[in-house]
């Protein structure tokens, strides 16, 4: 058979089923490595399926997956060294390799890690704390599709050092990886839901999992199409009741009474609001919605200016820290800072104030109207740039938590 294989031309077939044999050989498996491309390709895989039972690979391993970090999680483990450890990339994505996970083990590991000498680590990490650490290393498992992992439930069982799991944007989070989750017997702390599009076979799932976690959470932001948003909110309704920040995109006409609903059943925490506003009866209505007090508030809005003015005056008992404004401009549009200064400047009603106008070729930022800026500030009002008074969901997270 082998001989047959070999003659066919099968020869990294046959290569596979010998480095197979290897199995718990980490040793052979080590110097298969280094023989080449094609056996390197093969091995690796096999010693990166259980990477934390092989005891003196522990740190590598640790060190190798806080390469898949983003930039700003890399500069949180690396705060107060400027080493380029980070700045080399990784021949494999590591994290994806992965088929079993002992939480003992890696728990161990990382304790073991932090406490080592500076010396014996290629990154400088800061804290005598390993908490920091679990998380991150939770992150790189999903965000870079784990989907090896039978177990997964088992981490979030026994990781229960996490006081609070934030799922940001992670494309692996599917029906599969919700069901994990839902198995788990332990409270699920999950704090922030964002996710960038909703199929309509998760809705079902993304029910069980609020079921379960949704006491707890506290920051969600969900894009859904159409034929799910109506469930979608009465899903979030029924379950969230502790939220303080709102991330809403859109929502389709039909829906608005529960869009105003969602608002308004949050009225007690609501801290954080972000809304995207094309629809006229939505602008019209939302001031009445308003906490007393917010803060930070960001509306995408393309209205006309008397709808704009409604908003204002019925908005008038809401006092926002952040005022956030970007206006999508149409031909004959109509300029709204006149009213902005009657019923928030001189009202002072904001403390920071961002204006973005959007034409069809450019857009414009209050900040660089010298002239109006000096005005706010005569009101004790400070104008900042849009984009950087704006909220960024991964700073917000890490900042907050």
């Amino acid at each position: 058979m082998a001989c047959s294989k070999i003659l066919s031309g099968d020869l990294p077939e046959l290569l596979n089923d010998i480095i197979q044999y290897f199995y718990d050989d980490f040793s052979t498996l080590h110097s298969c490595v280094l023989v080449n491309r094609l056996w390197c390709r093969l091995a690796i895989p096999l010693l990166w399926e259980d990477p934390f039972s092989i005891p003196t690979q522990n740190y590598n391993c640790i060190e190798i997956y806080l390469h898949n970090l983003n930039d700003y999680d890399k500069k949180d483990v690396n705060k107060y060294e400027n080493n380029n450890f980070f700045s080399s990339n990784t021949l494999f994505n590591y994290p994806s390799l992965i088929k079993c996970l002992n939480t003992h083990k890696i728990v161990n590991a990382i304790e073991e890690w932090v406490a080592a000498p500076i010396e014996k680590r290629s990154i400088y990490y800061y804290s005598t704390s390993p908490t920091l650490i679990y998380k991150l290393l939770l992150k790189v498992f999903v965000e870079n599709k784990a989907s090896n992992i039978v177990g997964l439930n088992e981490v979030f069982e026994q990781l229960n050092v996490l006081d609070s799991i934030h799922i940001l944007y992670c494309l692996s989070l599917n029906s599969d990886f919700i069901q994990q989750i839902i198995k788990i017997t332990k409270p699920f702390k999950l704090k922030s839901l964002f996710i960038n599009e909703l199929e309509i076979f998760q809705i079902e799932t993304l029910q069980y999992l609020l079921q379960k976690s949704g006491n707890y959470l506290e920051n969600i932001g969900l894009i859904s199409s159409e034929f799910n948003q109506k469930q979608l909110f009465e899903i979030i309704l029924k379950y969230c009741t502790r939220i303080r920040f709102f991330d809403l995109p859109g929502f389709c006409d039909q829906n608005i009474h529960l869009a105003f609903k969602l608002i308004e059943n949050a009225e007690n925490n609501l801290n954080y609001l972000s809304l995207d506003i094309y629809n006229q009866l939505v602008l019209q209505g939302l001031g009445q919605l308003l906490p007393v007090k917010l803060e930070y508030l960001n509306l995408s809005i393309m209205t006309s200016t008397s709808n704009f003015k409604i908003f204002l005056k019925s908005s008038q008992r809401t006092f926002i820290k952040k005022l956030l404004i970007r206006n999508e401009m149409q031909v004959g549009s109509e300029d709204i800072l006149p009213y902005i200064k009657e019923y928030i400047m001189k009202e002072k009603r904001v403390k920071y104030l961002a204006i973005k106008e959007d034409f069809a070729e450019e857009s414009r930022d209050l900040l660089f109207l010298r002239d109006e800026v000096k005005m706010f500030e005569s009101y004790g009002i400070k104008v900042q740039n849009y984009c950087d008074l704006r909220i960024q969901i991964y700073n917000f997270i890490n900042k907050m938590y």
